[in-house]
């Protein structure tokens, strides 16, 4: 998951760009801001540590600029950041991070973050992506929400398909408002591959239980999608979000909008708390939305 940063949170020392990480990563991180980094693509990189864009559970993401070919380009920089003492953590996510990073250098698809090139910072990884838009929910025209909305199900719908038919057969369950961002021409973008993570605002019911973690996502199904990215839509056309401890018990309906009925009929079935009521994956609820809105 990532979590997105107020435009005006600056970190200003080590402790307090990550209290719970270890000084060393954190400072090294700090003293090798704003200093040009050679990329494996030959590319020159620098970054600002000191006004973070957003944080993972084991991760930074920086804005920085990327020099290419005579050409400055402004970029978001993830930097994997361990913990000490929390080594079994550190290795789950240090797969994830490299699936990540080998996933991201293999695919090109307009629906999913561009991946730009590798590097090291004192000890650290990190992977430079281009940088992108957190998504305006307060539009107010009516047409333009329906659009938007269907625009961003149909897109991310098809980035997920993308990522299942890949050769790891990539199962995303972390899908929320934090994880699709747009670009300046209006696409929507899937940013963040969890393959076992979740936001427990936008998990479904069966992923929210309680239990050991790896038992728990072992529930995930493209139905599980279908309830995640009905919840950003939700959001999308207006709707609220609903308690964590409501969403663990399935008690969640969406709030009658002003949007056509119909809309409301196909979003209230993508978030239905029976599974098996709910779109088979989330092409067919994209499908089924945009038919509705565009009857």
């Amino acid at each position: 998951m990532v979590d997105v940063l107020s435009n005006n949170e600056t970190f200003i020392t080590p402790e307090a760009l990550y209290p719970d990480r270890h000084r060393i990563y954190a400072k090294s991180l700090l003293d090798n801001s704003l200093k040009p980094h050679a990329l494996s693509t030959g590319d020159v990189l620098s970054y600002d540590a000191i006004h973070p864009l957003g944080k993972g559970e084991l991760s930074v993401i920086v804005p920085g600029t990327l020099e290419k070919e005579g050409m400055v380009k402004e970029v978001a920089v993830k930097i994997f950041m361990p913990v000490k003492g929390h080594e079994q953590d550190n290795e789950k996510f240090t797969r994830e991070f490299e699936t990540e990073k080998e996933l991201l250098s293999t695919i090109d698809h307009p629906n999913i973050v561009k991946f730009l090139g590798k590097l090291k910072i004192g000890g650290l990884k990190g992977i430079v992506l281009e940088r992108l838009q957190k998504i305006d929910f307060s539009e107010k025209d009516s047409n333009q929400k329906l659009k938007d909305t269907s625009d961003m199900v149909s897109q991310i719908a098809e980035a997920l398909q993308v990522l299942v038919d890949n050769d790891e057969g990539l199962l995303v369950t972390d899908i929320s408002d934090e994880n699709i961002m747009r670009r300046d021409n209006g696409e929507f973008v899937l940013i963040d591959f969890v393959r076992k993570g979740k936001n427990p605002l936008y998990a479904p019911p069966e992923l929210s239980v309680i239990g050991h973690e790896n038992e728990v996502m072992q529930r995930a199904t493209p139905r599980s999608q279908v309830y995640s990215l009905g919840m950003v839509a939700n959001k999308m056309l207006g709707g609220e979000l609903a308690s964590e401890v409501d969403m663990s018990f399935g008690k969640f309906e969406p709030r009658k909008l002003t949007v056509p009925e119909e809309v409301n009929e196909v979003v209230k079935k993508a978030l239905s708390p029976d599974i098996a009521n709910r779109y088979s994956d989330p092409v067919v609820f994209a499908e089924e939305l945009n038919k509705t809105i565009n009857h």
